[in-house]
């Protein structure tokens, strides 16, 4: 457990970086992507300059003849080892199951799609490791179109550094001051490992992709309680008024509306509405003349963008966990608790990102998604491990910890009251910012209607219906 939150907190860090500084590493990448490409694979130029001299030039071919050795040579190494080799690296046979037993369109399907991602994989890994290798060369001599409005990408990019840097300094300082003060809970020695898991190849690309996709998670988690404080504390837009929403609201009002939205009338009816709400999406701002502040649609398209980094993540660290299952126990899947938290994770993940292309999960949703999707991952990271040891152990009868599913290697227990109330407080959040969102483009903005259609004798008299509702 402490291995993962430190390294959880690296991934966080290096994501956040790379998001942010990706639109200056972005020409030099395309630049080694494009020389690692098969010479029959040629792209057209579209300014026109060059094209001849790539061609013609000695240094490009002995580049490009080189490039495609290793390619090849990789490529080669990678099936051979996957499918031939007598080690644990071979998942696939080689040749279709045509002729050793009874035929069966299923294995034959299912080998099919095997050997497939077996030979994509083989042929881009090796290419992904050319292109990383030139970028050393061609990121730097990128410089030159390092021009302003790439500067102002990576100034829009900013909010990927405000939300990572909180949260892997949060991971970092969990993991010295627990493992310091409570060596029970995140013990930071090297232990010993079953022996039915000691396989360094399994333990390293299952267990490095599964827990990078807690990072992945845990950015867009940030990103996601970063816009949930715009939502409650930012300056909502009039998009009537002259300057277009330009104008600012001060501090102490934004507080004081801070604390109009906590009140349990207007918490029930955002409830209510969010609820009744679901599946509309943004659709209900289009008649709004008050808006959101800008910043959460940013942080929306963020949070999008990391939790598609998670979904990857998470999807090839289940399956690459269930074929280190089935060499280690001699199955596939067998709804473990492990595995099943896994699932879950990917699955309500996959809910937002779909629900979010469709039209049917709007900016609040994807913003809030991220927080509660985070909560599937905390189950399955810690929770599967020192949650579910200590219910059990309740209800058998005895108070220590009792080992749950095969998975029970890595069983713990301590600090689930400090997570409990991290959760509690983090869903608090959540309830607040949909409630100053409900109070600011529904019961404001009906007020103001009200107001218009009918104006009142006195200007200062607030609209009866907001008056009631905040009351």
């Amino acid at each position: 457990m402490y291995e993962t939150v430190v390294w959880v907190s690296y991934v966080v860090a290096i994501l956040g970086l790379w998001f942010c500084l990706l639109p200056f590493l972005w020409p030099g990448l395309k630049q080694s992507w494009d020389i690692t490409r098969f010479p029959l694979s040629q792209r057209k130029r579209t300014d026109g300059k060059a094209a001849a001299e790539t061609k013609t030039s000695a240094a490009g071919l002995v580049v490009r003849g080189l490039s495609l050795a290793l390619q090849f040579a990789g490529f080669v190494g990678i099936v051979w080892f996957l499918t031939r080799s007598n080690t644990t690296f071979r998942i696939i046979d080689l040749y279709p199951p045509l002729f050793d037993h009874v035929f069966s369109f299923g294995e034959l399907g299912v080998w099919i799609v095997g050997m497939t991602t077996v030979l994509l994989s083989a042929w881009y890994v090796p290419r992904a490791a050319l292109t990383l290798l030139y970028s050393l060369v061609t990121v730097p001599a990128s410089y030159k179109q390092w021009n302003d409005t790439i500067w102002k990408q990576a100034f829009d990019r900013r909010f990927f550094l405000l939300g990572a840097l909180p949260v892997a300094c949060l991971g970092m300082m969990l993991a010295y001051f627990v493992g310091v003060r409570s060596p029970d809970i995140l013990n930071p020695r090297i232990g010993s490992i079953a022996a039915v898991l000691r396989n360094n190849y399994w333990l390293t690309i299952h267990v490095l992709t599964i827990v990078s996709s807690y990072g992945a998670g845990a950015l867009a988690w940030g990103l996601g309680n970063l816009a949930l404080l715009y939502y409650l504390f930012g300056s909502y837009r009039k998009t009537n008024s002259p300057t277009d929403g330009e104008a600012k609201e001060s501090f102490s009002s934004r507080m004081k509306q801070a604390r109009k939205a906590m009140k349990p009338s207007v918490v029930a009816a955002s409830l209510k509405r969010n609820v009744t709400g679901i599946g509309s999406g943004d659709q209900h701002l289009e008649t709004s003349s008050r808006k959101p502040p800008q910043e959460v649609a940013t942080l929306a398209s963020y949070t999008y963008k990391a939790m598609q980094v998670a979904v990857l993540l998470l999807a090839a660290g289940t399956i690459l966990g269930g074929l280190w299952a089935d060499v280690s126990w001699g199955r596939f899947w067998d709804w473990d608790p492990k595995e099943v938290w896994a699932l879950i994770s990917l699955l309500v993940y996959l809910v937002v990102l779909h629900g979010r292309f469709a039209g049917w999960v709007g900016t609040l949703g994807t913003n809030i998604g991220s927080v509660l999707c985070f909560n599937a991952i905390l189950m399955s990271w810690y929770g599967v491990n020192f949650v579910l040891p200590q219910i059990h152990g309740w209800l058998t009868g005895s108070n220590a910890p009792t080992a749950v599913g095969l998975h029970s290697y890595a069983t713990g227990a301590g600090g689930l009251e400090y997570v409990l109330a991290a959760v509690i407080a983090n869903l608090v959040l959540v309830i607040a910012a949909g409630s100053r969102y409900f109070m600011e483009t529904h019961l404001l903005d009906s007020g103001s209607a009200a107001a218009t259609a009918v104006p009142p004798s006195n200007s200062e008299e607030e609209p009866r219906e907001l008056e009631t509702t905040s009351k």
